[in-house]
């Protein structure tokens, strides 16, 4: 029997912008676990670049990564310490895939709720569009948009 593997990559971005700095690809086989980075060439050329980890050079290629124990991430240093540790990883075994008991208990009271408001002549929709313009616009006015804080 062929054992299967897992492959998975994401882009590292920096900034608002979102400007790409490279490719992180995993791979998993069975209870082996590696990883490969690799810069954009347009983030080498970039005279603000920099090295996101210690461990990884500002060159082009793929720059391999490997745990050394079981213990160990399969991440390089800066991007394995934007993981979950160990009880983060055991929280999310055990959590993973289950439908909490707190997002449905009470749904058919708040459903009731909802219906009575809209008897009355709420309409919920315009609560939520007015609230959410009048909030932008004391976000806007306070200079947080900008990075500017006016109390």
């Amino acid at each position: 029997m062929k054992a299967t593997g897992l492959r998975r990559q994401v882009q590292i971005c920096v900034g608002k912008a979102g400007m790409s700095v490279g490719s992180l690809t995993y791979f998993r086989q069975g209870q082996r676990e590696n990883s490969a980075f690799a810069y954009e060439e347009a983030w080498l050329s970039n005279p603000a670049r920099f090295n996101v980890s210690a461990d990884l050079q500002l060159t082009l290629g793929f720059q391999h990564h490997k745990a050394v124990s079981s213990q160990d991430s399969p991440f390089h240093g800066a991007i394995a310490d934007t993981a979950p540790d160990a009880w983060g990883r055991r929280v999310i075994a055990r959590d993973h895939g289950r439908v909490d008991e707190t997002l449905t208990r009470d749904a058919d009271a708040a459903h009731d709720l909802i219906e009575q408001l809209a008897a009355y002549g709420i309409d919920l929709t315009e609560v939520g569009e007015t609230l959410q313009t009048d909030g932008l616009a004391q976000f806007e006015q306070a200079g947080y948009d900008k990075g500017e804080l006016h109390p």
